[in-house]
C-alpha cells in the first residue's frame, strides 16, 4: 500500500503543500540507466574541463551528438531534472554547471589602514596593463544566452574585449546603455555576434543593433559601430556538420528558413576556435603582445619608483587596525608558520589548514604582531600550535575581518578543532 505524503509546511508563508521537491543536499540512487546517462554527463565535463562551466543547453547537444540521448524536448527536460538531482547528490560538482544566478549587492570595506594599504601593495604588485591599450578600435562580444557568458568572457578578456549576454537586449535599457557605451569612447567599436541560427536569434540582434544604432544618432559617437557575426553561421553548420532542425511554426519573424542551429550545438571547442579567429581579426595582435609585455610585475614597481607625480604609499604593513590594541610580546610571522607546518606533519587535514592560513598570509601576521595570546609555547617560549578551541570563540564575538578573511579562519580553525577533538 502506497503511504500518502505528509503535508508539508512552507518555511517563510507557512502554506501547506502536499508534496516537496528535494532540498539542499539529498542522496539519490538512481536507475542503472539514469546512472549511466550521469556518467556520460561526466565525461562531457572532463572533456571541455578547460570552458568550465557549462550551460545544461551545451551538456544536452553533447550528449545528443554522441547518440546518448534523442534531441527532443522531452529527453531535455529529463536531463534538467537528472541534473538538478545528481548535483544535490554531489555526484556533479555545482561549479560545473552554468545556470542563472542570484545576484548580490553588499557593503565593502578594511578592518583599519594596515589592511587598505597591504590591499594596494598586493594590487600594485600584481599589475595588469589595460589589453586594449593601443588598439585602433575597441572591441566587444555579444552572446545570446547569458550561460556561455562566463566562458566568452574570459576569452574575450584574453584581448582586451569585453562581452555582454545580448539576451538582456530586449530591455529598452540595455540597449541605451550599450549606444551610451559605444559613444562614449574615442575609438570606433566592432561588435562580433554569437547567436542562434535561427528566426528568433537573428530578429533579436537585427533589433539590438538597428535600436544601438537609432540612440546613437543622438549621442554623436565617434563612429557607426560595425556588426560582424561570427557563430553560428550557415557556413560553420556546414563545416560543422552541425545538429540541425526545423523552423519552429510559430516563429514566423523574417524569411523562413529551411534549418534552424543554436549556439549550444557547437562543441565549446569549436566555439571558442570561431570566436578567437573573429577576434584575431579585428584585434592588432602586435599591439596586445605590446600591452601583454607591460603586465608584469618589474614593471608595476617601475611604474611606481617612477619620476611620475604619483601619491606615496606609506609603509604600515605592521600597523594594527584601529581596534587592535599593540602587545609587548610579538613572534616573527616566518617562524610562526614554520612551527605551525612542523606541529602539523601526520595529519593531512591540519597541514592542509595550516597551508591555507599560511597562503593566506593576513592572520599569521596578524596573530604574530598583536594576538600572542591565541598562540601555544613550550617551556622555553617558543611556539608550536594556536589555540584553536580560544580562536574558535573569538570568531563568534569580536574579531573582524573581510568576508574572505573571516572565512579563511572559520574553515581553519574548524578543521583543526575537529582533528583535536577526534585524537583525544
Amino acid at each position: 500500500m502506497t503511504s500518502t505524503p505528509r503535508p508539508v509546511p512552507g518555511v517563510v508563508s507557512g502554506r501547506v503543500y502536499a508534496r516537496v521537491r528535494p532540498r539542499g543536499f539529498t542522496p539519490w540512487n538512481p536507475r542503472a540507466a539514469t546512472l549511466e546517462l550521469i556518467a556520460q554527463v561526466r565525461a562531457v565535463l572532463d572533456e571541455y574541463r578547460d570552458h568550465l562551466p557549462l550551460t545544461a543547453r551545451q551538456i544536452f547537444y553533447a550528449l545528443v551528438g554522441s547518440g546518448t540521448i534523442p534531441k527532443t524536448e522531452n529527453a531535455y527536460d529529463r536531463l534538467i531534472q537528472h541534473l538538478g538531482r545528481a548535483r544535490r547528490a554531489e555526484m556533479i560538482p555545482m561549479s560545473a554547471i552554468r545556470d542563472d544566478r542570484a545576484e548580490a549587492w553588499g557593503p565593502t570595506g578594511w578592518d583599519g589602514p594596515a589592511h587598505f594599504w597591504r590591499s594596494v601593495r598586493e594590487n600594485a604588485e600584481d599589475y595588469r596593463h589595460a589589453l586594449a591599450d593601443g588598439q585602433p578600435r575597441a572591441t566587444e562580444v555579444w552572446v545570446e544566452a547569458a550561460g556561455g557568458l562566463p566562458m566568452v568572457g574570459r576569452l574575450a578578456a584574453e584581448y582586451g574585449s569585453a562581452a555582454f549576454s545580448s539576451g538582456g537586449f530586449e530591455s529598452v535599457g540595455a540597449k541605451h546603455d550599450a549606444a551610451r557605451r559605444i559613444a562614449d569612447r574615442e575609438l570606433a567599436t566592432v561588435i562580433l555576434l554569437c547567436g542562434d541560427h535561427d528566426p528568433s536569434g537573428l530578429s533579436m540582434i537585427d533589433a539590438a543593433a538597428a535600436d544601438v544604432i537609432a540612440f546613437l544618432e543622438r549621442m554623436a559617437p565617434p563612429a557607426a559601430p560595425t556588426f560582424a557575426r561570427i557563430a553560428v553561421t550557415s557556413d560553420q553548420v556546414a563545416r560543422y556538420d552541425l545538429i540541425t532542425a526545423p523552423q519552429k511554426a510559430a516563429d514566423r519573424r523574417g524569411e523562413v528558413m529551411t534549418e534552424t542551429v543554436q549556439v549550444e550545438a557547437m562543441s565549446p571547442t569549436q566555439l571558442v576556435t570561431e570566436i578567437r579567429a573573429g577576434l584575431e581579426a579585428v584585434v592588432d595582435m602586435a599591439a596586445l603582445e605590446r600591452a601583454r609585455a607591460r603586465s608584469t610585475p618589474s614593471v608595476a614597481r617601475s611604474s611606481r619608483n617612477s619620476t611620475a607625480s604619483v601619491v606615496p604609499i606609506p609603509d604600515m604593513s605592521n600597523t594594527p587596525p584601529r581596534e587592535i590594541p599593540m602587545t609587548a610580546t610579538t613572534y616573527d610571522p616566518d617562524t610562526l608558520a614554520e612551527a605551525l607546518l612542523r606541529y602539523a606533519e601526520g595529519s593531512n587535514t591540519r597541514r592542509a589548514a595550516i597551508g591555507l592560513l599560511i597562503e593566506h598570509d593576513y592572520w599569521v601576521r596578524r596573530i604574530s604582531f598583536h594576538h600572542p595570546e591565541w598562540v601555544r609555547v613550550d617551556e622555553g617560549g617558543n611556539p608550536w600550535d594556536l589555540d584553536w578551541p580560544a580562536l574558535g570563540k573569538v570568531l563568534t564575538a569580536s574579531v573582524t575581518g573581510s568576508t574572505s578573511e573571516i572565512g579563511v579562519l572559520a574553515l581553519c580553525s574548524r578543521s583543526c578543532r575537529e582533528v583535536t577533538s577526534s585524537s583525544q
